[in-house]
């Protein structure tokens, strides 16, 4: 994982060319829902999948700068993000 910073709304990762997922709600079976939002003064793109092989030809979402989606899962550690470029900033919200 690049990095991860705690704020008390939300989270951020710290997104960049290797793979790599939020840890901290792993089994949380309480959140049915997470909200991402990639930073407003990110360069890249933020891909999101379900597996380990997500990437920019195969993913399930793509977040532009300010871009933002909501993903139901129960379970934190099933989604993955790389990056088109080196620290790209994610926030996450839990729901």
């Amino acid at each position: 994982m690049d990095g991860l910073q705690s704020y008390p709304s939300h989270e951020v990762l710290t997104v960049g060319t290797d793979v790599t997922r939020f840890t901290t709600a792993t089994g949380n079976t309480c959140e049915k829902a997470h909200a991402f939002q990639a930073d407003l003064a990110n360069t890249g793109t933020i891909y999101i999948g379900y597996t380990t092989s997500v990437s920019s030809s195969s993913y399930a979402y793509a977040l532009l700068a300010g871009d933002s989606v909501r993903i139901a899962v129960d379970d934190l550690s099933k989604i993955y993000f790389i990056a088109s470029a080196a620290s790209q900033l994610l926030a996450r919200s839990k729901e």
